[in-house]
C-alpha cells in the first residue's frame, strides 16, 4: 500500500520466459518499487483458460511453469491495475 501512497510511480512487473522444453516455459516475475519487501499478488495464466493467483516481491523472483505458445502468455488484466508491465528480454 505504501508504493501507492507516498510515490508516484506505480510498481513495475518485471517477467521472462525461459523455454523448458517444447511450449512449456519457466516465468520469472519481480516488482520493481520503490518500497523495500514490496509484495503483491498477480493473477497469471498457467495453461490455455487457466489463471492462478501467484504472490510476488520486489526481493526476489518468483518462478512459476507457463504451458503454451510463448507470445500467449499474460496476466488477468481485469485484476491488474495501476501497474507496469516490462519483459526483460524485449
Amino acid at each position: 500500500m505504501e508504493q501507492y501512497l507516498k510515490y508516484t510511480s506505480p510498481p513495475k512487473l518485471k517477467y521472462s520466459l525461459t523455454k523448458i522444453k517444447g511450449k512449456t516455459f519457466d516465468v520469472s516475475m519481480q516488482w520493481e518499487t520503490d518500497v523495500v519487501g514490496f509484495e503483491m499478488p498477480i493473477v497469471v495464466l498457467t495453461k490455455k483458460g487457466v489463471y492462478e493467483k501467484v504472490k510476488v516481491s520486489e526481493a526476489s523472483p518468483t518462478k512459476v511453469v507457463f504451458k503454451g505458445k510463448k507470445k500467449q502468455f499474460q496476466w488477468n488484466r481485469r485484476t491488474a491495475y495501476y501497474l507496469f508491465v516490462e519483459n526483460k528480454q524485449a
